[in-house]
């Protein structure tokens, strides 16, 4: 049995001229979705060794992040840069968290993913905030 559901959001956007102008949209689907959406903050640990650790693993932590964005768990990831390392060369850059956007059916799920993640197993960073709604769940 298929089920349909119809389904209602809105999102804010910018024209050409710099006004923000509220769109609603409406669409029928074959079934209500099953996900939602997480956002995800990790700053890095700020001892003397935390951007080491972090170089250390980043190819490997690419690898699990390329297979969860295949997979359409993982949306939007990033390195958070310090203020002075916008505009410097790659190697003087200085990283001090990361920002990630899931997309899962609970925040228990996201946890799972980024407690399994390298830059969590590996002590790069030092705690990560999970934000969904009006969720707020901080793990130290």
């Amino acid at each position: 049995m298929v089920s349909f559901a119809f389904v209602s959001a809105s999102r804010s956007v910018l024209n050409r001229y710099g006004s923000i102008h509220t769109q609603q949209l409406r669409y029928f689907c074959a079934s209500a979705p099953r996900s939602n959406t997480y956002l995800v903050w990790a700053p890095d640990h700020t001892d003397d060794g935390a951007l080491a650790r972090r170089m250390a693993v980043r190819p490997r932590h690419f690898i699990t992040a390329n297979k969860h964005i295949k997979q359409g768990i993982l949306k939007v990831a990033g390195g958070l840069l310090t203020p002075e390392s916008e505009y410097a060369p790659p190697a003087d850059k200085t990283f001090v968290g990361s920002v990630l956007l899931y997309e899962a059916d609970s925040i228990e799920d996201v946890r799972k993913l980024v407690e399994q993640d390298l830059y969590w197993t590996e002590n790069v960073v030092s705690w990560f905030a999970t934000l969904f709604g009006w969720t707020l769940s901080i793990v130290v």
